[in-house]
């Protein structure tokens, strides 16, 4: 459970900042997907109030990633940021990334990793230089492969702070969304390039919370753009189960994902407005978070004591909204779907790990 079971829509990254100051003073702390516009910039600045040692900050565009290193830096001069370039759909640009990482003589740790970057409702089926769907690829594997090639600076963090100060653990944070509801992992085909008839029933998205939201979608092309988005959101989940199955017990490294609330950000910008619109108002999701409020629950999942690992074995107490602990689709808390997630992981990125 959390400490703080008033919390909810209304609670601001800042508040739960000024919360848990202590387990952020003198830390280490990754952030990738960061932006003036979107919640990596505004979960960079409520940490920043309250002297991290050093706020990596990941992007695919430097200016993007200065701007906001720009405002923390005039409202906290003391406060050390550090600008890493990662373009998180191309996996040799992860590479490049963590390799550089790893040579940083002046971080013997990193204590937080916040995975937030994503992009959402991709309308054509794009594929990213592997040959992995944009989303998929963005929104996972690039995360899949930088968490685990940083692996060691996680681990060094964790070796370092003792196992009865869970208020200052190592985490992993994944950002995934309410989303993850519609579709499952398409395990036999995570590309995209079949009809759902061709693939097994248990991998189909779930046509009525389609038919609920906006009618069905078009199912004249295998691609479903919010189908693609809502597997990328269920992967972010199983991550950190499999992660937390891995690691806690190990090292005392868990993760937690989240839905973050539905938030005004560039993260739409793909997405058919008109429909996005008709689908709040079925929902009656009238009302929308700012982009403060939005970022509350992920610093919860990063800093909250009160937070265990729940029962990993049912997949539960590891997935977070509205600043609480949630409740996910069956199939983002199934540990078997986890390890199938895993092990397609580990093939699409060539690469095994054993931590």
């Amino acid at each position: 459970m959390t400490s703080h079971s008033e919390w909810g829509f209304e609670t601001t990254a800042s508040e739960v900042a000024d919360t848990f100051a202590e387990g952020i003073r003198g830390r280490t702390i990754l952030i990738t997907g960061v932006s003036l516009g979107g919640l990596g910039g505004t979960t960079a600045k409520a940490l920043a109030a309250h002297a991290p040692r050093l706020l990596i900050l990941t992007g695919r565009f430097r200016d993007k990633v200065d701007a906001v290193i720009h405002e923390i830096r005039h409202d906290h001069p003391r406060i050390n940021c550090r600008f890493l370039q990662i373009d998180l759909s191309s996996q040799s640009s992860v590479r490049k990334a963590a390799a550089e990482l790893l040579n940083y003589d002046d971080v013997d740790g990193i204590d937080l990793l916040i995975n937030n970057a994503g992009v959402m409702d991709v309308q054509e089926r794009t594929l990213s230089s592997e040959g992995i769907e944009l989303q998929f690829a963005t929104s996972h594997i690039g995360h899949f492969l930088l968490t685990n090639l940083i692996m060691p600076k996680l681990i060094s963090a964790a070796a370092q702070t003792p196992r009865n100060q869970h208020s200052a653990n190592v985490r992993i944070i994944n950002v995934s969304s309410s989303a993850h509801v519609f579709s499952p992992i398409r395990f036999s085909d995570h590309t995209f390039s079949k009809p759902v008839e061709a693939i097994p029933e248990d991998e189909w998205p779930d046509f009525d919370r389609f038919r609920a939201i906006n009618g069905m979608p078009d199912d004249s092309s295998p691609y479903i753009p919010f189908a693609g988005y809502g597997e990328s959101k269920t992967a972010n989940v199983l991550f950190s189960l499999s992660l937390t199955s891995r690691l806690a017990s190990r090292y005392n490294i868990t993760s937690f994902a989240l839905h973050p609330g539905s938030i005004p950000t560039e993260l739409q910008r793909n997405s058919d407005q008109e429909k996005l619109a008709e689908s709040r108002r079925r929902f009656r999701l009238t009302k929308r978070r700012n982009l403060e409020q939005g970022s509350s629950t992920t610093l919860v999942a990063a800093l909250d004591p009160g937070l265990l690992a729940g029962n990993i074995d049912e997949g539960s107490g590891l997935y977070l909204d509205d600043c609480q602990i949630g409740k996910q689709a069956d199939w983002a808390k199934d540990p078997r779907a986890a390890e199938r997630l895993w092990q397609l992981s580990e093939k699409l990125v060539g690469q095994t790990f054993d931590s």
